[in-house]
């Protein structure tokens, strides 16, 4: 990791970024299946997130241990436009233990993590930074987050990145559309 780093340098600073298993478990066998296979084979699916997630925290080991840099970019897509992907039930037994162990040794070396997940955020927000996130992004306005409010409840304890709209404005906005976007937020 410190080769790595050190290719980059001084211009760029190296940011490892990697999941945390629930995008890959779903990733791998589509969403139909793995929402199936929630009910139909709750304990297979449990298995395989926990056998996913043990590879992403040795993985936060290893960074912790080389102390390569000051952040680390974790991400999994957990939500839609205006909601998780999953109940909140469900969030708290497939997602957040396994943020909470990915996190855990980054935090331990004071590596800040940056999570990054499309969709609507604001109602798991509180849960996100219990499992050990300093950071939210992109914080999808489209999606009904609300910057100013994110920053009115959370902003002394967790960075946000983004604000500007990345799946319409960004992509197909003109240069001006996107700085006015940009100084709007």
């Amino acid at each position: 990791y410190v080769a790595v780093r050190d290719a980059f340098a001084p211009q760029t600073m190296y940011v490892p970024g990697y999941g945390m298993g629930f995008h890959a478990a779903y990733g791998t066998m589509g969403l139909q299946l793995f929402a199936t296979a929630l009910y139909d084979a709750h304990d297979d699916i449990m298995r395989i997130i926990n056998r996913m997630n043990e590879g992403f925290v040795m993985r936060s080991r290893a960074y912790a241990e080389a102390n390569v840099c000051p952040f680390a970019f974790i991400g999994d897509d957990i939500a839609y436009k205006d909601r998780t992907m999953v109940s909140p039930a469900m969030m708290d037994e497939l997602f957040f233990p396994q943020l909470a162990r990915v996190c855990e040794p980054l935090n331990e070396a004071g590596i800040k993590v940056i999570y990054h997940t499309d969709g609507y955020v604001m109602s798991i927000m509180d849960k996100l930074l219990e499992a050990g996130i300093a950071g939210i992004n992109p914080i999808e306005p489209l999606a009904g987050n609300d910057v100013a409010e994110m920053k009115r409840r959370w902003g002394d304890r967790c960075i946000m990145v983004g604000g500007v709209d990345c799946s319409q404005l960004l992509p197909l906005g003109s240069v001006a559309d996107v700085r006015a976007g940009t100084k709007a937020v």
